[in-house]
């Protein structure tokens, strides 16, 4: 789980403090578990077996780990690939038909998979069709989503961690460096933007002018997680502590910062779906 929370900071999918994570890695988990539940006592579409078939139960356990893996990987790293490098703002109703007729699509090319490994089992042994259940579920979904997001991590982590943003003036004789973990936010200030941002030196939160709009600002920092929460506000995601309010009325706390950032009606979707995480 922690190995998720610090892949979903890197990305600014989620704020840093939202280490609820665990909540979406519990429901995945969770819906393996009812539907081996499900298989193994309800017994649905006239499924019969004796409790004794341990590789008749092992089929099922495989069931549930993939169904749990699919739902795991595509709500933790496929969904915030697909946000961050397409750089959704609003998950709207085209993008979430499409987002679950691909799970379904997955899940149902995983089963089949599985029904065709199950299916040529039977001509083994009995002793030799757990081994080779026990494999697979190792090989296939095991390995794959541990090393896969690993990997993930790894080239997130060079991508961002280490990347000084150069905020660019309109004039082109100036501008402002500063890393991404120490940008909280950017405002508009008459012809200029103010950038807030923490100065190691100081050891405080500093603000300095660069001459420049905010709407230019956005196009160069939209693929860095820096997003627009209100035309005269840029936010950085890994920094948000709270949401309070609702779609009419909404605010944004940073950490460190004492005021409050407005959330206007235009964004409110994406950020109440946020709050909904804290």
């Amino acid at each position: 789980m922690k190995r998720f929370s610090i892949f979903l900071n890197f990305i600014g999918y989620v704020p840093q403090q939202v280490r609820k994570v665990d909540t979406q890695y519990f429901i995945t988990l969770l819906a393996g578990v009812v539907f081996l539940a499900v298989m193994l006592i309800i017994r649905p579409f006239g499924i019969r077996y004796q409790l004794q078939d341990v590789d008749f139960q092992w089929l099922w356990v495989w069931y549930a780990l993939a169904i749990s893996g699919v739902l795991l990987l595509n709500e933790q790293v496929i969904k915030a690939l697909i946000i961050q490098r397409l750089k959704i703002m609003h998950w709207g109703i085209l993008q979430k038909v499409g987002w679950h007729f691909y799970q379904s699509t997955l899940l149902f090319l995983v089963c089949w998979l599985i029904f065709l490994q199950s299916s040529f089992a039977l001509i083994l042994t009995p002793g030799w069709q757990s081994i080779l259940t026990g494999a697979s579920i190792i090989i296939f979904i095991v390995v794959p989503i541990t090393e896969g997001t690993q990997v993930l991590q790894r080239k997130l982590k060079e991508c961002y961690t280490s990347k000084t943003l150069k905020i660019k003036a309109s004039d082109q004789s100036g501008g402002f460096e500063v890393s991404i973990p120490h940008l909280y936010f950017i405002s508009s200030e008459d012809n200029y933007v103010a950038i807030h941002y923490w100065n190691t030196q100081q050891k405080r939160l500093c603000k300095t002018l660069v001459r420049t709009t905010l709407t230019k600002v956005t196009k160069q920092l939209a693929s860095y997680g820096i997003v627009p929460c209100h035309r005269s506000f840029l936010i950085n995601q890994q920094h948000i502590t709270s949401i309070q309010g609702n779609k009419k009325q909404m605010k944004i706390t940073l950490e460190k910062v004492d005021q409050a950032i407005p959330v206007s009606r235009k964004y409110a979707g994406v950020f109440a779906l946020l709050k909904t995480t804290l």
